[in-house]
C-alpha cells in the first residue's frame, strides 16, 4: 500500500482532474482538504468520472458551498477502480483542493 496526495487549483466553470486510477490499481480516497484562499464565496462539487461506451458518466460524491478561507474534510473512504477519474468543478477560481489517497493492487 502507498499513501499518495493529489492536488489541483480550480478554474471557474472548468472541471479539473485530480487523478485517474491506473490499470491494475485500486484507490481509496481517505480525505479531502478544500481551501479557498481568495476570500470569495461559491460552489464546489467532487465527481467520479468514467468512460462507458465512449460517453463520460459522472457520479457526484459531494457538493458544497464555500465562503472565505475554509478547510473541510467532507468525504472519506471513496473506493475507486481502474479507469475512474476524480474531478473537481467549482464556480470560482483559486480553490486549492487536495485528495489523500491509499493505493493498492487490484
Amino acid at each position: 500500500m502507498n499513501v499518495l496526495r493529489y492536488d489541483t487549483v480550480t478554474v471557474s466553470g472548468t472541471p479539473q482532474t485530480l487523478f485517474t486510477v491506473p490499470a491494475n490499481t485500486a484507490l481509496t480516497v481517505v480525505g479531502f482538504t478544500i481551501v479557498e484562499t481568495e476570500g470569495e464565496s461559491g460552489e464546489i462539487s467532487l465527481n467520479i468520472s468514467k468512460q462507458v461506451n465512449n460517453e463520460e458518466v459522472i457520479h457526484p460524491i459531494g457538493q458544497f458551498g464555500i465562503s472565505g478561507n475554509d478547510t473541510i474534510y467532507p468525504i472519506s473512504n471513496v473506493n475507486m477502480v481502474a479507469g475512474e477519474s476524480l474531478k473537481v468543478d467549482a464556480s470560482l477560481s483559486g480553490v486549492f483542493v487536495t485528495a489523500s489517497v491509499v493505493s493498492r493492487e487490484a
